[in-house]
């Protein structure tokens, strides 16, 4: 996977998500805010992930193939 241009492994990611070390984009925010998604969940996803699958258009235009990750 690559995030903010650097490729990174799935267990990379989720030290990142261990150590609160992400962002939400402004999509998720506001379905979180809106009670959709529950954080602990989403995090709980991240974290038992096996997969990346890059599906949707990149709203934080960070990646390099303006596609976002789905895990």
């Amino acid at each position: 996977m690559q995030l903010l241009g650097v490729l990174m492994t799935l267990e990379e990611i989720r030290d990142l998500v261990r150590s609160g070390r992400y962002h939400y984009s402004e999509k998720i925010r506001v379905l979180i805010e809106e009670g959709w998604y529950d954080e602990r969940d989403l995090e709980a996803c991240v974290l038992s992930a096996t997969k990346f699958y890059k599906i949707e258009k990149d709203e934080q235009k960070t990646s390099i193939d303006g596609k976002s990750t789905r895990l």
